[in-house]
């Protein structure tokens, strides 16, 4: 896995009164030039959601599948619990139902949204479910597409989303972070099993209107990735070998019918 850092001034947060707001920055949008990396961009998160699976096991739970306790996950992590998926349950469903929550926060209707992000590591198709998440949402006039960047995922969305509608080739745009790595995790593995947990979060972004007095919108953002930590933590690929043909001819096109 390649590390991702990321840095991202708030947005302000507009929509229905009783959603809130977030504080609003004292810096003016004159007094913010463009710099590489760290660019300010006219848009706004409208409306917000998430969705979590029912199922729970707390720290304590943990304790009797490795050597461990709540006391020093919680004083190493903050964590006292995690959601977790059912056999039944799926990463899509969950995203589907923090994308309406972000739709109904924001007052759009879903066939007003142009496109559908997707950030995730742990897909149910390994072909990407962000298309299929505009479909199930209504969402009949979106493009959607994955973006995968591990725990900067979400943030890498909210900026690649954030040109499409600073440029205004979109005019509103659901980022969703969403993942259920409690499926790929070695619960044998107390370094890790701990960390991880099941669940979707959303946002619906829209151009940025400073004459409302939203305010400068995302102040700015820097972005920066670093792959010499991939082997502290990662999930690889390790496959084995089979043969498809009983030449090992490679210049031979080999038949090969999944099982």
């Amino acid at each position: 896995m390649a590390f991702g850092v990321m840095l991202l001034a708030a947005c302000g947060l507009a929509g229905p009164a009783r959603h809130g707001r977030l504080a609003r920055s004292s810096i003016s949008a004159s007094a913010v030039g463009p710099v590489p990396g760290r660019s300010m961009l006219g848009v706004r998160i409208a409306g917000v959601g998430a969705a979590a699976p029912e199922a729970r096991r707390t720290n304590v739970d943990l304790e009797s599948i490795v050597d461990t306790s709540d006391e020093w996950i919680a004083k190493r992590t903050g964590i006292k619990s995690r959601h977790l998926l059912g056999p039944d349950g799926s990463i899509s469903a969950l995203a589907i139902s923090a994308a309406i929550g972000a739709l109904e926060s924001a007052g759009v209707a879903a066939s007003e949204v142009d496109m559908v992000v997707l950030a995730t590591s742990s897909p149910d198709d390994l072909f990407g479910d962000a298309a299929m998440v505009a479909s199930g949402i209504g969402a009949t006039n979106a493009v959607g597409f994955d973006l995968t960047a591990a725990c900067s995922g979400f943030l890498f969305a909210v900026v690649t989303a954030s040109q499409f509608v600073h440029t205004g080739a979109y005019k509103n745009v659901l980022v969703i972070g969403a993942d259920a790595l409690s499926r790929w995790v070695d619960w044998d593995d107390r370094n890790t099993c701990i960390l991880f947990g099941d669940g979707a979060g959303a946002v619906l972004i829209r151009q940025e209107d400073s004459s409302a007095g939203h305010g400068p919108g995302l102040l700015g953002y820097e972005m920066r990735s670093d792959g010499t930590g991939r082997s502290e933590l990662g999930l690889s690929y390790k496959g084995e070998e089979r043969q498809l043909s009983e030449t090992a001819d490679p210049t031979q096109a080999q038949n090969y019918v999944p099982g």
